[in-house]
């Protein structure tokens, strides 16, 4: 009977504990709106351009901020996101997410809720990955690798900086 008492009061402060971590843990998915379509990754086109002021007000502060002149990275979500800005404009977003299954054309944009324009040119597309430039008026460059439980997203907001 004390073994079992003792037992459980070490066990509910341990669940507690447990779950006020799980409530306290911010992910970036609170702070992006995707009412629209809920397979949405997040709204790429938001981030064309901003200034850094900004892309703190819609993602709150980054999880790691690193300065390499004239680059700054701004990582969220555990490095799934990492925003490259540079006289202080974001340019670039990559996304490291888990691997996609399905590779059409139409789900890759939907992914990042973004809409091709007219001028959208595929620069390649094989088993590795897909390539599109001029694909709006927000978005220069639309990179994505498949790798085998992963993929890279990469959307370029400024084509007049090369990584």
């Amino acid at each position: 009977m004390i073994l079992l008492s003792i037992s459980i009061l070490l066990t509910v402060p341990v669940l507690l504990i447990n779950g006020l971590e799980k409530d306290s843990i911010s992910t970036v998915s609170n702070h992006i709106d995707n009412d629209e379509n809920e397979n949405m990754i997040i709204d790429a086109s938001k981030f064309s351009r901003i200034s850094s002021n900004k892309l703190i007000e819609i993602m709150g502060e980054p999880d790691i901020k690193e300065d390499m002149y004239p680059v700054t990275y701004y990582v969220y979500d555990k490095e799934k996101f990492e925003f490259i800005i540079i006289n202080n404009t974001v340019v670039k977003l990559t996304y490291q997410g888990a691997a996609v299954t399905d590779k059409s054309k139409d789900n890759l944009f939907s992914l990042f809720g973004i809409s091709p324009g007219p001028n959208l040119t595929q620069v390649y597309d094989d088993l590795l990955g897909v390539s599109y430039q001029m694909v709006n008026e927000e978005i220069a460059d639309y990179s994505i690798t498949f790798l085998e439980k992963t993929t890279f997203f990469k959307i370029t907001y400024d084509s007049g900086f090369s990584f």
